[in-house]
């Protein structure tokens, strides 16, 4: 059994979303057979009621609580300090006390950093293994925002892209292990460390007993295409408001009874407005996601700019859903039967995918069930926790 710190940029729980997904999948995984002490932050008021839910699953917890306003502040010391502003909007002393009082109390045997933010948070002249979960290389996301923003927004995405990109690599370089969310994302910044410093693909899990096969094909519903995820990032708004003013149109005049449904929060305004469309429904939260997934025919992720593996994409196919997506979307998925993930850039093919696929319900079913047993041997929780088991035993050894 290690003694393990485990360090996170957002509460990681409930594993409702995004990144929190991936960092309660891990952290509830290491608590099986090692002691755990947790450090995160929380960014919004209701984290604090998962307190106890973390401190009974952990040996001691360390929640930090920063406000969305505090880390833009932080943030601003970026202009002065030349670091990325990703790391300079989370502060460190509290979480620096805490690793103090660990350390007085018995050595750590191993730091867990979840993502890029968090492994400027190792303590200084730390001597034992460390493994920087980089999940993906977030550097390339402020890329692309550069390359599609005017400036001088775009100088401040060039800048934070740039100085990132540093950070990152001196992480790896630094890092006993360094694990990322797919091969694709492994391959983008091997090139940039040292060729000796281990970068190993872990893919993101899904749930069983949250996400399984739809049992049989939607009836006495109509034809139904299904968005999930965080309604105010700007990626998947970008991505519904895109769907819904050049593809949806195209497809309502072939399946004048056809339904779009949005789900997640919270919902940004623009997309709200979304639900005054013939044939879309916004949701807003909802309890849990499996009944909404069940009674789609098919999913989209018509996203342009992504990182890593998204985990709407594998919810839908673990339930049986084929889904349309952007390459973007689509990358880190190599299913041996692509034809329940369809690769579409924005375009007329990507109406054109989804009409297919409404207009044939048996079919489309078939297609989603196709992909289940790989979901299932290559992307299921205990594929992932196998992979982060051997990273951990070679640590330890």
């Amino acid at each position: 059994m290690a003694r393990i710190l485990f360090l996170c940029h957002r509460t990681p729980y409930p594993p409702n979303k995004g990144d929190k997904i991936r960092s309660y999948a891990v952290l509830r995984h290491l608590t099986q057979a090692h002691e755990v002490h947790l450090a995160y932050f929380e960014d919004d008021w209701s984290d604090r009621l998962h307190r106890d839910s973390l401190a009974e699953l952990c040996a001691s917890v360390c929640p930090v609580p920063l406000s969305p306003l505090s880390r833009k502040v932080l943030g601003l010391r970026s202009v002065f300090t030349g670091q990325p502003i990703t790391v300079m909007s989370y502060p460190k002393a509290a979480i620096r006390r805490y690793v103090q009082r660990l350390e007085a109390s018995g050595s750590l045997d191993l730091v867990y950093a979840f993502s890029g933010a968090m492994a400027a948070h190792i303590p200084a002249g730390y001597e034992g293994r460390t493994i920087f979960d980089m999940v993906d290389v977030d550097s390339e996301k402020w890329g692309a925002y550069g390359a599609q923003s005017r400036w001088p927004l775009s100088w401040i995405y060039k800048r934070e892209y740039r100085l990132l990109r540093a950070f990152e690599v001196a992480s790896i370089n630094t890092a006993a292990q360094t694990l990322m969310i797919s091969e694709e994302e492994a391959d983008l910044i091997r090139p940039y460390g040292q060729p000796a410093r281990p970068i190993t693909a872990m893919p993101n899990g899904v749930d069983p007993e949250r996400f399984y096969p739809r049992p049989s094909p939607a009836e006495g519903a109509p034809p139904t295409v299904i968005f999930t995820g965080a309604m105010d990032y700007p990626p998947n708004v970008s991505a519904v408001l895109w769907f819904a003013e050049t593809c949806w149109p195209a497809v309502r005049r072939v399946l004048p009874d056809a339904e779009f449904v949005i789900a997640g929060a919270p919902v940004a305004p623009a997309v709200a407005r979304l639900a005054q469309v013939d044939g879309i429904t916004v949701t807003g939260r909802v309890p849990d996601m499996l009944p909404y997934l069940h009674r789609a025919d098919a999913a989209i992720a018509p996203i342009d700019i992504a990182r890593g593996v998204q985990n709407k994409v594998l919810e839908a196919l673990a339930c049986a859903v084929p889904v349309v997506a952007t390459p973007e979307a689509a990358t880190g998925l190599p299913l041996p039967h692509p034809s329940a993930l369809m690769s579409c850039p924005r375009g007329n093919a990507f109406a054109e995918a989804v009409t297919a696929l409404l207009s044939d319900r048996a079919h489309a079913f078939s297609l989603g069930q196709s992909a289940v047993p790989y979901v299932a041997d290559r992307l299921s929780m205990a594929a992932m926790g196998a992979i982060l088991d051997q990273v951990v035993d070679d640590l330890s050894a």
